[in-house]
């Protein structure tokens, strides 16, 4: 794939990402803090042990799979929201080109969601991005946002290939 435009999540690893992508490519990256991951309220910077000791009805509530758990827990409505209108306007700034967009796991999937019109309960049934894997969307004015392909690497893209 040649991109057309970068953009990336303002934190560190998404930026480093897509730096690496920029040097190759030649193009340059726009930073967007909206592409940032979940904010975790008061569990931000904690360790899940401490989290699990100080929260544990949130806790609880946040690994039974609830969209808003609580704790001042940025919900996956509001993450979805978030994400997805960066990832929309990225690509109204780039109409018909191919846009990279480095950003976080959970944020991604979201997101993504967000765009198709997915339900966070069906979200939960899709495997969360690994790191280094990328999920493909295509928009045209007939059919809308529609996912290509999901969770794809280097080794299952050339998996891939070979099979072809």
């Amino acid at each position: 794939m040649r991109p057309d435009a970068i953009v990336a999540s303002d934190l560190r690893r998404a930026a480093d990402t897509a730096a690496a992508l920029a040097a190759l490519t030649g193009l340059p990256v726009r930073a967007d803090a909206r592409l940032r991951e979940r904010h975790f309220g008061r569990w931000q910077g904690l360790a899940l042990t401490e989290v699990a000791q100080r929260y544990p009805d949130e806790y609880a509530r946040w690994r039974a799979g609830d969209p808003d758990p609580g704790a001042e827990i940025e919900s996956l409505d509001d993450l979805g929201k978030r994400v997805g209108t960066a990832l929309q306007d990225a690509a109204d700034a780039a109409p018909g080109g191919t846009i990279v967009v480095a950003t976080h796991g959970a944020g991604a999937r979201q997101g993504c969601g967000y765009l198709l019109g997915w339900d966070h309960a069906v979200l939960r049934t899709i495997g969360s991005l690994r790191n280094c894997h990328w999920t493909e969307l295509r928009d045209n004015d007939v059919r809308g946002w529609h996912l290509r392909a999901h969770n794809v690497g280097v080794l299952t893209a050339s998996a891939a290939t070979e099979a072809v």
